[in-house]
């Protein structure tokens, strides 16, 4: 979808740092930045996703972000992931401090773009249900989880093949390598290092079996 309501025809390339995002869009033969926004020091991005989520007719941008300093009692690092979308020429935030790795699930059978949802383990990067995130009114709330095959454990470790609503029937598993997994297991130990993705090998999976 569009990020913003003007009549431009040429399509936004949106990208990350691991402080900023930033929106090209092209210019003759050239990208050329038209909004930036900027996180404060101690959050880093992790994962950019883009989707018209909450059905304004715009896309919005899904930032996975983590805090690298102590809040409270809680973890020093700690998920700090948010939304922003483009009004006015200015990206804005339109979600903020969601405790959950995001990610926009797009595939056969899914009507609309969906956003779903992960939260970090004490011990493991990615810990309980993959739940789906509704928007309410002004903010994205827990929604039911995901049924998806037994053998889905991590949020972006899959592709749907096949979808009846909220029910994930077939999926390509695509397992993280043992290298990139300890490194993000090193992540919830107290050592921030960017969220790495590799694709090693690909199976079709369905409920309780390789197809």
């Amino acid at each position: 979808g569009r990020l913003d309501s003007t009549n431009v025809l040429m399509p936004e390339v949106v990208g990350i740092t691991s402080s900023e995002v930033i929106i090209y869009r092209w210019q003759g033969r050239q990208l050329v930045p038209i909004a930036r926004a900027e996180s404060d020091p101690f959050v880093r991005h992790l994962h950019l996703d883009v989707g018209d989520v909450n059905g304004s007719g715009q896309a919005q941008l899904f930032v996975t972000a983590m805090s690298s300093v102590p809040e409270g009692l809680k973890l020093r690092n700690s998920l700090r992931s948010f939304v922003l979308a483009l009004r006015g020429g200015k990206l804005v935030r339109i979600a903020d401090g969601l405790e959950y790795f995001l990610r926009v699930l797009t595939g056969p059978g899914i009507e609309a773009p969906m956003l779903i949802g992960q939260r970090m383990g004490q011990r493991v990067p990615f810990d309980g249900p993959i739940v789906r995130l509704s928007w309410i009114g002004e903010r994205y709330v827990e929604d039911r989880p995901l049924t998806l095959p037994a053998q889905v454990k991590g949020l972006y470790d899959f592709a749907p093949l096949e979808s009846l609503g909220d029910e994930i029937l077939q999926v390509a598993v695509m397992p993280l390598p043992d290298a990139i997994r300890a490194r993000a297991i090193t992540m919830v130990r107290g050592t921030l290092e960017p969220l790495a993705v590799a694709f090693a090998s690909v199976g079709i999976l369905t409920f309780g079996r390789w197809g």
